[in-house]
Order: structure tokens, then C-alpha cells, then sequence
């Protein structure tokens, strides 16, 4: 086995010119041999022919470090002048914290200098590397290191020095890889919440009589664990359970016409007390964190309030009412009929943890649906909307009515060492009929290539189903289940767009790349970051934006061309940023001839054919994408986008349904109020529209009518010019 060397000389020659102390640019794949005060050093595979050959001087001592297989874990950074260039995401970073895009060339150059820190690089080794079956002309060269030193502020060529006639030396500080462990924990324990059980407590106000004559008054079921007594402020109770928590607070909210709140506790409800502050008389409020993490199934509604300031000096709040679940936002796809195939949903398997070992239920049932999505002769519910579901406690009929599906997979998973017991059923959601059951054994550790077992897995469901049997595919997972938490929790931030959990987001999926870079779906999800940034109206430089995700689409197309959600994503830019249509059009049918079921990239080819007048076929596409995503946690973005394609297809009631509750989830995305103010517009709604366009301009007071159309991708089309007609006709200023 080959092994990391890190060599320390002191008084040593190194070609020929003696150098001191340290050098930590020094490491070297291989094996090496000192005899008699000299040392020859095998170098990294790509220079198998050539040796180092250090002579110490004088009473001088050479020290050789193994360090293990991997070369990173000497340093992550480097240190350029006043950038920094980070080794494992070959980005280079500028002092205030800005990335400088390098074209491809100078970024592979500067990545192989970076690999050679200190060490002369010729002129021969960097065209081979670079351009290996292309001749070109020194200048090629020497615009790349041109580009370097400006991206660096190199003036005096002393971090790349020329070396007349033989090549180049890159010269930096090695930062040495120390992780953040307090951020890294952090972040770790921030993406583990989803799964791990925490407590609830409701907080109420102005309670007139005493505590326990209350919770006397309480149904059994519905009645605290504990209770926090206050001397002032509201009476706190505390509950075990989410959902009985927030059952007790709409029964209390509706026998006693008091304000009540309830959120997750650090220890004294302090944060319901806060969602207290703007609660109204009857009326019960939570937070997006309960949202998210409360079992689908339980009878509740939430209407997204948006953000409020509850004091002086306090931060915002995201309060979201709560209600018994009713029938009112009830939204059926409009499904043609070639796209109405049988229904598949697959759910979490359970495990007996609610710890990290938790995700490995989720990271198999993402495996199963990643490898049967492929067909194209099954329809196949989101992923996001079947982890919606939580511990699935109910019957077969309940969750297949609350997905829309016919066939459901579930199952129960035991850790063994390296693999996991699965007791895997196939059932009917109809009939509950269990079509297929079986007890097998995985190898379902993250760190293969492939999940053994997967392939017999589809099988099955396919012969249940009577289809034929689907291609096995490699799957590629996120090698680290924390990492796989911490991705699944950035992308939830990122679409509840809130300023401040959005530019969390940001951080939560660079610090994923920074520990996959080799892995497209941080660097898509990083790009869909840039494209939302801008749709939100958070940037005044879409231009840069656009660069930005196009960069990492790019990226990410590397390492897999055939990437689905890389692909999607690289289609929104194009589409949304950069205004090349049929470039944009070319990925979606990419990504969805890999993938049929990838609800995404259907919605955004149905908005994309409504931005181009076809809203009829549009408006296929995102209906289906609707019927793929009944619980998907960004369910918001699918039902504006499909409001789109059926404003396109000039169905203004159908809509203004799909506006509302879009908004109703989500009361943030501005996209979606100028969907609903037209809608409503022309389904004859003309009061109801200027009143939706009063609250867009509160949340976009610059939204001018002309640079709509400058940024619109249907600008040059009749649905643009008659969305913009109708932008003037609700109030939006010229």
C-alpha cells in the first residue's frame, strides 16, 4: 500500500539551493529509502520516473511523516497574497470573501501549481496537463498565468514566479486542515433535529383561572407532561409529544377564545412565549420548525403568516396558524390521460433510532426510488413528499389517499455490523392487500459505490405490479449519512425563503461540498441557491448570479453528465437568468428522459413551455408534477409554478386555486403573489387583484413593470406581454 509522506528538512538541498525549516509543500505519494544522511522519494503516481533527492547539510536531519492516504489532510487551503485558494473545491477566494471564476484552463493550471506548491512546474509538464491532445502556442500558457497573478494581485510576480526557460513556481502559506469543530458540530447537530424527538411546549396568555383547574378541564389524552409556573407571562405547558401539544392548544384556543402558541423548548417555552407576542384572541400559532417536522397525517392545517417583528429590537418571526384539517385546500391534478399510470410511493423504512442510524431508513428508501424512477411506465411520488409522511402511523388507505397512490413500500430496518435485516411489504392502498413481502438481508453501507440488494428490491415491485422488469441502475449516494442529513436540511431552509435561514442554507451546503466536492447534487442545489437569490429580488446583479450557477451546474456536469438534478438545475439558470430557452429546454428533456419522474424538472419544463406560449402542453407537465409532489415539503414552489402554466393556458380560475395555496404554504415567495394578482386579474377579480398586488409591493416595493420585462424570460412572447398588461392593470408602477 502507498502512503502520504510529509518530509521536514532543515539546512538541506533541494536542486541544487539550500533551503531551511519546514517544507510542507513536500508530500509525495509512494515510498522512499534514507541511507547515510540522504533521502530518495518516490513521487506521487503521475511522477512514478522521477525522484527528489535530499543531502542534508552539515549536522542538518531529514524527517519523513506518514500521513495516511490522503493528501488533504495535510492542508485544506493555501494561502495566495490576499486570496486563498481552498484545495478540495479548487475555488479561489478573495480576501472580502468573493469566489473569482478562472476560465476552465487557468483553473486546471493553477489547480496543478497548487499541487506542486513550491516546486518548479515546466512549461512541457503544464501543456500536457492542460491541453494532452491539443497543440497550442506558448500564449495559451501565458494567458492562464496572466489570469492567476490578477486573480491573486500577483503585481510583482513573487506568489508565481517565472522561471526563464524552464517554468513556473507557485509560492503560498499552507493553511494546515483544522476543522471548525465546534461549526462542524454545529452544523451536524443542526441536520440531526429532523430525526431526533424534541419536546414541545404551548405557551397561553392571559389565563384567568389556575393552572390545574385548566389541565382538570383537558381531555386525558390531551393533558401536559409538565407545567412551567411563572410568577409573570404566559402559563407554559409542556408535552412530549408534537402533535398532542398542538391538539391541546386548538381545543384550550377554542373553548376558551385565548391567544395560545406552540414551538420547541430549550428548557422554559420562552419561544412559544415569543409566537404568543403576535398571536390574536382564539387564534393558535406555531413555527416552521413544527411544520416540518409533524407527522402529515395528524389533522392540521398551516397558513404561512410571514415574517413579523413580535417587540422592539427583537427578531423576526415566521408564525404559521394552525387549524383542523379540512377539505377547503384539498388540490387534484388535472392529470391527461397518458400520464394517468399506476401510482408508487416509497416510504422511510423505520428503524429503532431516532439518532444518525435514523437516516439510514430514509437513505434506502431514497436508493429504491432513485433506481425504479428511471421507468417511464410508472408514476412515482417525490421523495420529499414521502418523508413528509414521518413514522406513516395510520392505515395503508389513509397514507395512499393522503399521496395520491396506489402501491405503497414500506418496511422496518435492524443494523447488523456492516448490513441491515429489511422487512420489506408491497401493499395495495385500496384494498391494503399486501402484494409482496420478504425479510432480506443489505449491505447498506453509504460508503459503497452501490447498495447491494437494490436491484432485487425493484424487481419485486415490478413483478407485483405486473410491469415489466426495470433496468438496474448505480445509484449515487452521498457517501456520509450526516452529510446526507445536513444536505436533506439545507435545501428545507433554503425554500422556507427567509433572509436569515437562506443564507444559512448557503453555508449548510458549502460546507457539504466542501466534504463531497466530488458529488453533483450540493454543487445543482447550491446553483438552484443563486437562481432563488435573484427571483427574490435579494441581488442587484443577476449577471453574476447567473455566472455563479452556471459555474457550479458546470461542475457538477463533470463528475456526472447524466446528473438529474444537476441538469434541472442547469436548465433553471439558463431559462430564468440567462434567457436561453432552447438551451434550458434541451436540459429538461435531458434530465427527464433519465428520469420521467423527476418532479422538478417536469414542473420547470411545463413553466418554460407556458413562457413560450404552449400552455396547453405546459400545463400537462405541471399538473403531473403536482400529482408526483402531494406532501413534498416545497409542495409551495410546484403548486406557483403549475398557477403558471394554467395562467399561460389562460384557465385564470384555476390559477388564482393554485396561487392561494401556494400562498397559504408559503407567504414569502413574491413569484407567487404577481402569479396571483394577475390571475385574479383576469378571472374578472379586479378588487381582490389590487389588493394582492399592495401586499407584493410591501414585499418588493421596487418591482417596476419595465424591469419585469427585462428580466422575464417571456418578455418577447404574448403570455409576457399580456402578464405585464395585467401587472399595470392591478397598480405595479411602469
Amino acid at each position: 500500500m502507498m502512503s502520504r509522506l510529509f518530509f521536514h528538512v532543515n539546512d538541506c538541498y533541494h536542486d541544487g539551493v539550500q533551503t531551511r525549516g519546514m517544507i510542507p509543500d513536500m508530500i509525495w505519494s509512494g515510498c522512499a529509502e534514507q541511507s547515510k544522511g540522504n533521502l530518495t522519494a518516490y513521487a506521487i503516481p503521475s511522477y512514478a520516473k522521477s525522484k527528489l533527492r535530499m543531502r542534508p547539510a552539515g549536522d542538518a536531519e531529514i524527517g519523513v511523516t506518514s500521513l495516511g492516504q490522503n493528501m488533504s489532510l495535510a492542508f485544506s487551503q493555501i494561502r495566495l497574497g490576499k486570496a486563498t485558494y481552498h484545495v478540495e473545491t479548487e475555488s479561489l477566494i478573495t480576501a472580502k470573501g468573493d469566489e473569482v471564476l478562472l476560465r476552465s484552463q487557468s483553473a486546471i493550471v493553477l489547480r496543478y501549481l497548487a499541487e506542486n506548491l513550491g516546486a518548479l512546474v515546466t512549461r512541457d509538464d503544464l501543456v500536457a496537463k492542460v491541453w494532452p491532445d491539443v497543440a497550442v502556442t506558448d500564449d495559451s500558457l501565458t494567458q492562464c498565468i496572466s489570469d492567476i497573478r490578477k486573480a491573486v494581485g500577483d503585481k510583482s510576480r513573487s506568489i508565481l514566479k517565472t522561471v526563464p526557460k524552464r517554468g513556473y513556481i507557485l509560492r503560498g502559506d499552507p493553511i494546515a486542515q483544522q476543522a471548525p469543530v465546534q461549526e462542524v458540530q454545529h452544523i451536524a447537530d443542526a441536520a440531526l433535529q429532523f430525526s431526533a424527538k424534541r419536546i414541545a411546549a404551548m405557551a397561553i396568555a392571559d389565563l384567568s383561572e389556575p393552572t390545574q383547574v385548566l389541565i382538570n378541564r383537558l381531555p386525558p389524552g390531551l393533558r401536559p407532561s409538565s407545567t412551567l409556573t411563572k410568577d409573570s407571562g404566559p402559563s407554559i405547558f409542556v408535552y412530549e409529544d408534537t402533535a398532542t401539544c398542538l391538539q391541546s392548544a386548538l381545543y384550550i384556543a377554542s373553548a376558551t377564545g385565548l391567544a395560545t402558541a406552540v414551538d420547541f423548548t430549550q428548557g422554559d417555552g420562552q419561544e412559544a412565549g415569543a409566537l404568543l407576542n403576535v398571536a390574536a384572541k382564539g387564534e393558535v400559532l406555531t413555527s416552521p420548525d413544527v411544520c416540518a417536522t409533524v407527522d402529515h397525517l395528524a389533522d392540521f392545517d398551516f397558513h404561512d403568516l410571514g415574517e413579523v417583528t413580535s417587540t422592539e429590537g427583537a427578531d423576526n418571526l415566521r408564525p404559521y396558524r394552525v387549524a383542523k384539517r379540512g377539505t377547503q385546500h384539498a388540490i387534484i391534478p388535472q392529470l391527461d390521460a397518458k400520464d394517468v399510470l399506476p401510482t408508487l410511493a416509497i416510504l422511510p423504512f423505520r428503524t429503532q433510532s431516532s439518532g444518525p442510524e435514523n437516516m439510514l431508513g430514509t437513505f434506502l428508501a431514497d436508493e429504491v426510488a432513485h433506481a425504479i424512477s428511471r421507468s417511464e411506465d410508472v408514476n412515482v411520488i417525490s421523495r420529499l413528499s414521502t418523508g413528509s409522511v414521518g413514522g406513516h402511523v395510520g392505515s395503508l388507505r389513509d397514507i395512499g389517499q393522503l399521496l395520491n397512490a396506489d402501491f405503497i413500500l414500506s418496511g422496518t430496518l435492524f443494523q447488523k455490523d456492516n448490513s441491515a435485516i429489511a422487512i420489506i411489504e408491497f401493499a395495495e392502498t385500496e384494498t391494503q392487500y399486501v402484494l409482496w413481502s420478504d425479510r432480506m438481508e443489505l449491505s447498506i453501507d453509504p460508503h459503497l459505490g452501490e447498495v447491494e440488494g437494490i436491484g432485487q428490491i425493484v424487481a419485486q415491485i415490478r413483478k407485483a405490479i405486473t410491469l415489466n422488469e426495470v433496468r438496474r441502475v448505480r445509484s449515487r449516494p452521498l457517501h456520509d449519512l450526516k452529510l446526507f442529513s445536513v444536505l436533506h436540511g439545507a435545501v428545507g431552509l433554503m425554500h422556507r425563503l427567509s433572509p436569515k435561514e437562506f443564507q444559512q442554507a448557503r453555508s449548510f451546503l458549502e460546507y457539504v461540498i466542501s466534504k463531497a466536492p466530488k458529488h453533483p447534487a450540493p454543487l445543482a442545489w447550491l446553483a438552484r441557491w443563486h437562481v432563488l437569490r435573484t427571483v427574490q429580488g435579494w441581488t442587484d446583479d443577476a449577471n453574476q448570479e447567473a455566472n455563479k450557477a452556471l459555474e457550479l451546474t458546470a461542475r457538477a456536469l463533470d463528475i456526472d453528465p447524466d446528473h438529474t438534478l444537476a441538469l434541472v438545475c442547469e436548465g433553471q439558470v439558463l431559462a430564468n437568468l440567462a434567457h436561453r430557452l432552447d438551451d434550458a429546454k434541451d436540459r429538461y428533456d435531458a434530465a427527464l428522459l433519465s428520469n420521467p419522474n423527476d418532479a422538478q424538472g417536469r414542473a420547470l419544463r411545463g413553466i418554460l413551455a407556458s413562457f413560450q406560449d404552449h400552455g396547453v402542453e405546459g400545463k400537462r407537465d405541471a399538473e403531473r408534477a403536482l400529482h408526483l409532489t402531494p406532501l413534498d415539503p416545497h409542495r409551495f414552489m410546484f403548486l406557483a409554478l403549475a398557477a403558471g402554466a394554467n395562467f399561460s393556458a389562460e384557465d385564470y380560475p384555476r390559477a388564482v386555486t393554485l396561487a392561494k395555496e401556494s400562498l397559504r404554504l408559503n407567504r414569502t415567495h413574491v413569484s407567487t403573489l404577481r402569479m396571483l394578482a394577475v390571475a385574479q386579474e383576469g378571472a374578472g377579480e379586479h378588487e381582490q387583484a389590487r389588493k394582492t398586488a399592495t401586499e407584493l409591493l410591501r414585499l418588493q416595493p421596487d418591482l417596476r413593470v419595465r424591469t419585469w420585462l427585462k428580466k422575464s424570460p417571456s418578455s418577447a412572447y404574448r403570455n409576457g406581454l399580456r402578464f405585464a398588461d395585467m401587472l399595470r392593470a392591478v397598480g405595479v408602477p411602469e
